[in-house]
């Protein structure tokens, strides 16, 4: 017995949390599951925070097993394709329109007094931009999640792909990665990122940089990120050879 009184560190409690902030949509049925999950422990437990009976027990846990297991609704990849994709897709036209209003304060990476003399809209579009730290980032942690083991933060750190990087490489985030920076696959394996500043920089200024580049952000199933690398690898791979090949005929007529 271990799902239900762990339930805080199942994905689908962090799922419902970054639900309710307004990052994604769920199942309602999961958002039903979590929510009976919840009564039966309040109802199932004393003052001490003990079971009340085996009985209480059982019937929690079997709850909690259910919100583990996630296939009953639609699984990892079916929350990845219905839920969290749409809502990166939908995000990232709002952030984008932010930064149009937002004119010149879209490339600042601190607040300026001179925000607060702007017009309503313009303000608002600066509150858009500095949130993205937290809508982008539960938009990605969601993603991560669900392509990552089964408890808490370790699981983003999960690679079960072929790619090194698992969810946490750029190619997850950016499907075009290899325009932007064509050695992104040396950068990744040794923790960099492709972009300017790494991970130091405000969220919205990493996100503008990459939409100034023709970013193509996405939020891949495990299937779709490994049939891009590998497609990226393979072709990398025949480039290199082409050009040992170049080198080779040059050298022998030298």
């Amino acid at each position: 017995m271990q799902h239900a009184d762990r339930y805080k560190e199942l994905i689908a409690h962090t799922l419902v949390g970054s639900h309710r902030a307004g990052a994604h949509t769920l199942p309602q049925a999961l958002l039903d599951d979590y929510d009976e999950l919840l009564r039966l422990i309040e109802e199932g437990k004393n003052a001490q925070g003990r079971w009340i009976s085996p009985r209480a027990e059982n019937t929690a846990e079997k709850a909690a097993i259910r919100l583990h297991r996630l296939g009953n609704y639609g699984g990892r990849d079916g929350l990845i394709t219905d839920h969290i994709a749409p809502a990166l897709d939908t995000y990232i036209e709002r952030f984008t329109q932010a930064r149009r209003t937002a004119g010149q304060y879209a490339y600042s990476p601190v607040v300026h007094t001179a925000m607060l003399l702007e017009p309503q809209d313009v303000r608002e579009a600066i509150v858009v931009l500095l949130e993205s730290t937290h809508y982008y980032g539960q938009i990605r942690q969601a993603w991560a999640l669900l392509r990552g083991g089964l408890y808490g933060a370790a699981a983003a750190n999960t690679n079960t792909g072929v790619d090194p990087r698992g969810a946490l490489s750029p190619l997850g985030e950016v499907r075009n990665i290899a325009d932007l920076e064509p050695e992104w696959v040396n950068a990744g394996n040794v923790g960099a990122k492709p972009w300017p500043w790494g991970d130091q920089a405000p969220i919205h200024i990493k996100l503008g940089w990459l939409i100034d580049h023709g970013a193509e952000f996405w939020a891949p199933t495990a299937l779709e990120h490994d049939q891009l690398y590998v497609q990226l690898r393979d072709a990398d791979r025949v480039k290199a050879g082409h050009l040992r090949a170049t080198g080779a005929v040059h050298h022998a007529r030298g």
